[in-house]
């Protein structure tokens, strides 16, 4: 018996295999049932994501109604029952406040839920309090239309809450949500919310890194969601503000050993001196910024370094290439919206500069004339002669503005040089 024949009788005759072209086929109605069948699966879960009907809204909206007849029940006194039973209360209007989330009546919502709140704290337990004025504040800012300010009061009062109950992280949690709630509506008030979420992250006396290890890590996201909104503000304080901020969060990157937000944070704050048009400031910082572990060999460095050296030449093209360069990848991204304000306008930065000139002569004539420049350009201005000339790949328009003839003779000659940025900002120096 052949080896063939023994496995035969051992394990049985294979199977035949199948023809390439009956293979394909097998293949292909396979595919074409998953196909049929991923259709049908999808039909079934756009029917599943459906709202419920009105009648089941109807059957919701009364289980809520009883909830909070339950509710009132329990906060009621009579000559048997003296006082209020809040504790029996507050989950019965929980409860009604869920419930009427979901049948999309988020008004009704958030204001039993505002009355559980309440009856949480007056059994003293301000923990369930807060975190039910949370749950108030999402209803309102989830509304249609979203209800910011009454959500943002919420969290305010859950400040409150949380600061009797002693969570700290909580009141500056809940300060920081209101304030993100109120940018675009009152940036004053999400300012000072954001400071007072400050000043219980960081109390004033922590200056120093052991301090400021002591600070819950989840404060640093707080403390970022502040520089964002500063940087993004529209009145000109709050870039001033950013300075000081930014300046606290080199203190507490360090602290923490942030190294890549502390290299963000360098490069943020010689961005933002140069845009207040301060390059000595700037240049300063960058150099203090040097004695940092490895930020010197930073692409934020690198960044920081060019810009600065543009900014000193008054280079405008330069500037202009480093906003559409690959460093600015390494910017934060509100960052990057301050950085493309820096030193340009519409691609090309300018300076203005008017000068008043007067010079004695036995004629005594007084002028004043305006002198449009490009920055890419440096001018010689010749006071004592009254000549005013640029190097020979230069153009200068010069517009003569007034010119008033005068007899009498001028003991002296002065200049008076100012001289607007592209922002409408002055400077004045006085040339003797």
């Amino acid at each position: 018996m052949s080896t063939a024949e023994k496995k035969a009788a051992l394990f049985g005759a294979p199977a035949p295999k199948k023809k390439a072209s009956e293979t394909h086929a097998s293949s292909q109605a396979q595919a074409t049932n998953a196909k049929s069948s991923s259709s049908g699966n999808s039909r079934v879960g756009k029917t599943i994501k459906m709202g419920l009907s009105e009648e089941q809204k109807e059957v919701k909206r009364k289980e809520a109604a009883v909830l909070v007849a339950a509710g009132e029940d329990y906060l009621s006194t009579s000559m048997f029952k003296w006082s209020a039973d809040h504790l029996g209360a507050a989950p019965k209007f929980e409860a009604a406040a869920n419930t009427y989330k979901a049948i999309g009546d988020s008004r009704r919502g958030w204001e039993f839920m505002q009355k559980a709140s309440q009856s949480h704290a007056a059994y003293d337990s301000f923990g369930a309090a807060g975190n039910a004025l949370i749950s108030a504040a999402r209803m309102a800012a989830t509304a249609e239309p979203p209800a910011n300010e009454i959500a943002a009061d919420f969290h305010i009062k859950a400040a409150e809450m949380w600061g009797m109950y002693g969570d700290h992280v909580q009141v500056a949690n809940s300060y920081t949500s209101a304030a993100e709630l109120l940018e675009e509506i009152d940036e004053e008030r999400a300012l000072e919310l954001y400071l007072n979420a400050r000043s219980v992250l960081v109390p004033a006396e922590a200056n120093s890194s052991a301090a400021l290890k002591q600070m819950n890590v989840r404060g640093l996201e707080m403390l970022r969601k502040m520089f964002r909104f500063l940087l993004r503000g529209r009145d000109s304080k709050l870039l001033v503000e950013a300075l000081t901020h930014a300046r606290l969060l080199l203190l507490v990157f360090r602290a923490f050993e942030q190294d890549a937000s502390l290299y963000k944070t360098q490069a943020a704050i010689v961005i933002l001196m140069i845009h207040s048009k301060d390059i000595v400031a700037a240049e300063q910082a960058f150099l203090d910024s040097l004695g940092d572990k490895g930020y010197a060999h930073s692409k934020e460095c690198e960044f920081a370094e060019s810009l600065l050296e543009a900014a000193k030449r008054l280079d405008g093209p330069a500037i202009a290439a480093l906003q559409t360069s690959d460093l600015m990848q390494y910017l934060d991204r509100d960052v990057q919206h301050l950085m493309k304000k820096v030193g340009v306008s519409d691609g090309s930065a300018s300076a203005k500069i008017s000068i008043t000139s007067e010079t004695s002569a036995a004629s005594g004539s007084s002028s004043t004339i305006k002198v449009q420049q490009t920055e890419e350009m440096s001018m010689q201005l010749e006071v004592a002669t009254g000549k005013v000339s640029g190097e020979a790949t230069t153009t200068v328009v010069v517009e003569e503005v007034e010119r008033e003839a005068s007899l009498e003779p001028q003991p002296e000659s002065s200049a008076h040089i100012q001289e607007e940025d592209c922002d409408g900002n002055s400077s004045d120096d006085d040339l003797l």
